[in-house]
C-alpha cells in the first residue's frame, strides 16, 4: 500500500503542473531509480523560498484549470428570462412523491404551466391547477 501512496504522489499532476511530493516537500523524493544523487545541503531559507514559490504556482495552476473548467461548464449554460403568460414544464426533480409506486418510475417532469412572473434571476411563480394547491415557486 506504502508503494502505491508513494508512486502517486510522486506522478504529475496535471492541474497544478507537478508531483505532490515537490508541492509539500519542496523537492522530489529520493527512489532506487534516482539516477544522481545530490552532493549538497540545502540551506533552509532555499528551502523555504522553494516551497513559498511552489504554493506559489500551485495556485496559478490551480486558478487556470478553475477557469478553463467554468469555461467548459458556460459553454452549455444559457440565461432564461421568462415572460408572464410563457408555457413551462415543472421539473419534479426535488418534490415529494405522493403518487402510488415508486419514485424512479414516475415522471420528470409535469405541464405545461403558464408563468405568472419572474422572482428573482432564476425563479418563476407557476399558475397551478387547483389541484396543485395554487401557485408555486420554483428553481431552475
Amino acid at each position: 500500500m506504502a508503494c502505491a501512496e508513494i508512486s502517486i504522489n510522486n506522478s504529475r499532476q496535471e492541474a497544478v503542473k507537478n508531483t505532490t511530493f515537490f508541492h509539500n516537500y519542496g523537492q522530489h523524493p529520493l527512489t532506487p531509480a534516482t539516477k544522481q544523487l545530490p552532493s549538497t545541503v540545502f540551506k533552509f531559507a532555499d528551502f523555504a523560498e522553494g516551497i513559498v514559490k511552489s504554493v506559489k504556482e500551485a495556485r496559478k495552476c490551480m486558478e487556470a484549470a478553475q477557469q478553463k473548467m467554468i469555461a467548459r461548464a458556460d459553454a452549455h449554460r444559457r440565461e432564461v428570462v421568462y415572460s408572464p403568460g410563457d408555457m413551462v414544464m415543472l421539473s419534479l426533480k426535488n418534490m415529494k412523491h405522493g403518487g402510488p409506486g415508486v419514485k424512479k418510475l414516475s415522471p420528470l417532469l409535469r405541464g405545461p404551466f403558464e408563468v405568472d412572473h419572474m422572482v428573482g434571476a432564476s425563479a418563476v411563480k407557476l399558475h397551478l391547477p387547483p389541484d396543485g394547491a395554487g401557485s408555486i415557486t420554483c428553481f431552475m
